[in-house]
């Protein structure tokens, strides 16, 4: 935890939780110096009675521990203290406790100006009459597109469903499952595999396949499962995809079900930049956003479904004036130029400078696979 933050418990009605909440906060207080928590009740006086409870324990320390034990304090010689307060935000908020406050006592969650995705763009996206669907229910003739975020034994594997109304090209998060931690991977590919095969269409399985994503997507297609995309992380695709999801928000383009979970993790994902101008990601200590990259990675396969709806055939050869970026007249191609052999999925283009330029859209290819705004037949 971090020294400068404030912790704040709930009470609890029950004696054996609350003894077990009275030790977990005299522990956080002693082996965390310059801890300040916050014992918070439905009333002062139930909030008085748990910090009795933890008087009694801190009574009992060795000498030279707790500095000073009042009725609503408890002050420590590390420089930590517990407090106790009653269920008003008045008298609690403070520096560094309105966050904690916000989130875990009132059910709100406090804006940031470093987070990428604001609370008022996912709430716009919240449809309350959207349900998450489980495997026993059938779900045919649409276009599926599913997110796969890998981790076992730090952060946790999960699996995102996105529906895409072809018609509206509005798509809706149908599913989303979290396994445990130090859950097998062949757990993760039975359980893909099983949905695949119950639900139609499953039109392409976005994977992370940085790291272990890598041989587990590999796993996973020796398992039978075919249309898998990997992405490899990278901080161009990282922004890629975050960038693709907040667009789709912010064009009203999602639905998202009311899950507190996801929009915390959402809205704890926070961004900077780098020296070079390039986005960087990241989340508090102690918070998690597989949950947030499972979902992006399926709305990262929504949007190339949702291309192909919208092909208009051109002319691909020329220059485009209002356009910077090389010409794809193959009869003058520009020193430096060469063709490129696409791989399966990506569309053809040209490399100039060591930088690939898909034929089609005239845009420079910066992940795998290249989402064509203008794909071919």
């Amino acid at each position: 935890m971090d020294p400068n933050r404030f912790l704040c418990l709930r009470w609890s009605r029950q004696s054996g939780k609350t003894l077990v909440v009275s030790v977990l906060i005299l522990w956080t207080a002693l082996t965390k110096p310059a801890s300040h928590i916050a014992v918070v009740a439905p009333s002062l006086r139930q909030s008085k009675y748990v910090l009795r409870r933890i008087a009694l324990f801190a009574e009992k320390l060795p000498r030279g521990r707790v500095r000073q034990i009042q009725k609503t304090r408890i002050d420590f010689t590390n420089g930590s203290t517990i407090e106790a307060f009653p269920n008003n935000p008045s008298t609690i908020r403070g520096p560094s406790l309105n966050l904690r406050w916000q989130r875990e006592m009132m059910a709100e969650f406090a804006e940031d100006e470093e987070s990428f995705f604001p609370l008022k763009l996912i709430t716009s996206a919240i449809d309350q009459n959207l349900t998450y669907l489980s495997l026993a229910e059938r779900v045919q003739a649409r276009s599926l597109n599913v997110g796969v975020d890998f981790g076992k034994h730090h952060d946790h594997s999960v699996v995102a469903v996105a529906d895409l109304d072809m018609t509206s090209k509005i798509a809706s998060l149908i599913h989303l499952h979290q396994f445990p931690l130090e859950t097998d991977y062949g757990t993760v590919i039975g359980y893909i595999k099983g949905l695949t095969e119950r639900w139609n269409k499953v039109t392409r399985i976005m994977t992370d396949a940085t790291g272990v994503g890598d041989v587990v997507t590999s796993d996973m297609k020796k398992a039978g499962l075919e249309n898998i995309w990997p992405i490899t992380f990278n901080v161009q695709t990282k922004t890629d995809i975050l960038e693709n999801l907040h667009r789709m928000l912010a064009k009203n383009q999602l639905k998202l079900v009311y899950d507190g979970e996801l929009i915390s993790e959402m809205n704890c994902e926070k961004f900077e930049l780098n020296k070079t101008g390039q986005l960087i990601f990241s989340h508090p200590p102690g918070t998690h956003d597989d949950r947030l990259w499972a979902v992006a990675l399926a709305c990262h396969g929504v949007r190339f479904a949702a291309s192909l709806t919208e092909y208009h055939p051109f002319a691909a050869t020329g220059r485009n004036p209002n356009y910077i970026g090389p010409s794809f007249d193959m009869r003058r191609l520009r020193p430096g130029a060469s063709t490129y052999t696409p791989r399966p999925g990506d569309p053809g283009g040209v490399v100039v400078h060591g930088q690939l330029w898909c034929w089609f859209c005239r845009r420079p290819v910066l992940t795998r696979p290249h989402i064509c705004e203008k794909p071919p037949n």
